[in-house]
């Protein structure tokens, strides 16, 4: 995959309309975005980039594939998160909620956060650099139908419910003895697929999630899963993504555009920790 260069907010509109025809976007499609705050930044989620304390990994971790090691650490995570975990309302979670909000709230998963939204993505490359440091913005951008088109012969997302869907086995045959009828089907629940062995497919699914969380819906926040492949989305169809690194004239012009259009951490994480994360960009207070 290469990386495109915005040097400016007038070439970076031009470089989206040709990810577009890269990305054979079609009339009832929409694409997908990702920024990241330096372009060294694979596309790889938490939980496969980090390790226990101490811990070296394995010659399979180092190979991009399913470890013990990895589920049992997911399965940990996710079990603590779903025991302890409470929504506003103190209603029980169900399992891929809990997923969901697992993400969006930092704990380690194999989800990666991704947005219809383009100003959302600018400002989550833009807005979180260190002063110091020298790191070059990316924007990512992805058409997931196309995505799961390749991976999963269907060009539509998955609502996660209907991905986990496990077929019933048919109880009736027709007169050439083919099967005519099936039995309910199973739909697994996240936990049940951790405590069964562990994610069972090979490819990252771009799944379309219910966006009940304030977070998830004021971000038009969309995941992508991976499975036991833990190669960069880039690295496994390179094709299917367009990367554009943001210039320092880009940046700068970003920033302003996204002032101007009132995005900022309290629009996006409408919560107290999001107006107090405001309030210090706003009065320039230093972390």
């Amino acid at each position: 995959m290469k990386a495109l260069q915005a040097k400016s907010w007038t070439d970076l509109k031009g470089l989206l309309q040709e990810a577009k025809e890269t990305l054979d976007q079609q009339a009832d499609e929409e694409l997908w975005f990702r920024g990241v705050s330096s372009n060294k930044h694979a596309l790889v989620p938490s939980l496969l980039r980090c390790k226990r304390i101490e811990e070296e990994p394995s010659p399979e971790e180092d190979q991009g594939c399913e470890t013990e090691n990895t589920n049992g650490l997911e399965t940990d995570l996710f079990f603590e998160f779903l025991a302890k975990a409470r929504t506003g309302s103190g209603a029980a979670l169900d399992h891929w909620d809990a997923l969901f909000l697992m993400q969006h709230y930092r704990a380690p998963t194999r989800l990666l956060d991704w947005t219809e939204t383009l100003y959302v993505a600018l400002h989550f490359a833009v807005s979180y650099s260190k002063s110091g440091q020298k790191e070059t913005p990316r924007l990512y951008i992805i058409n997931p139908y196309a995505w799961n088109e390749e991976h999963y012969d269907d060009r539509d997302l998955f609502y996660p419910k209907y991905f986990a869907y496990e077929e019933g086995e048919s109880d009736e045959t027709n007169e050439d003895g083919e099967g005519s009828e099936d039995q309910d089907g199973y739909f697994w629940e996240y936990g049940e697929i951790l405590v069964s062995g562990g994610v069972d497919w090979k490819n990252p699914v771009a799944l379309y999630p219910p966006q009940r969380d304030a977070r998830l819906s004021a971000q038009r926040g969309y995941f992508t899963i991976h499975g036991f492949d833990h190669r960069p989305l880039d690295k496994i169809s390179p094709e299917l993504i367009v990367a554009i690194d943001l210039q320092p004239k880009a940046v700068k012009e970003i920033r302003q555009e996204l002032q101007y259009s009132g995005i900022d951490e309290y629009s996006l994480f409408p919560d107290l920790e999001g107006l107090s994360r405001y309030l210090k960009w706003k009065y320039r207070i230093e972390p």
